[in-house]
């Protein structure tokens, strides 16, 4: 009887330890200039390999990849879209993927993007000289 509990014991705390989820302090997408600046906050970094920013716009039919980072130890962090292109006013879906300990888990936020006809010209001028 003991040995069967022993081992449903250790193969509980090994699910567990495994198991760890992801949260986030906040995840936000906020207006700068013609441009959107992503941010996010985790409140634990163990175990995260790397984040992934995905984006779709209006109605796009899937998300494009956009940048991977890995972490840094500081725990916030930040990605400026310099990429979308500057016309009408759009709804703008930012997609975020952790990856830690072999799992992802995904978070959504979203924007409706209008920047105004200088901000627009304005964007138009910087992605030239980009």
């Amino acid at each position: 009887m003991l040995k069967p509990l022993l081992l449903f014991f250790a193969i509980f705390v090994s699910v567990a330890a495994h198991s760890q989820t992801v949260t986030l302090n906040y995840f936000t997408a906020s207006p700068d200039g013609s441009d959107v600046v992503v941010t996010w906050e985790v409140p634990d970094e163990a175990g995260i390999s790397n984040f992934k920013i995905l984006r779709k716009i209006d109605d796009d039919p899937g998300y494009k990849f956009l940048e991977e980072m890995k972490p840094d130890g500081k725990r916030a962090y930040q990605y400026a879209d310099y990429t979308i292109f500057k016309e009408a006013p759009k709804t703008i879906s930012y997609k975020l993927q952790v990856y830690r300990n072999g799992m992802i888990y995904t978070f959504f936020t979203s924007i409706v993007h209008n920047p105004t006809s200088v901000q627009r010209t304005w964007g138009s001028i910087k992605s030239m000289f980009r």
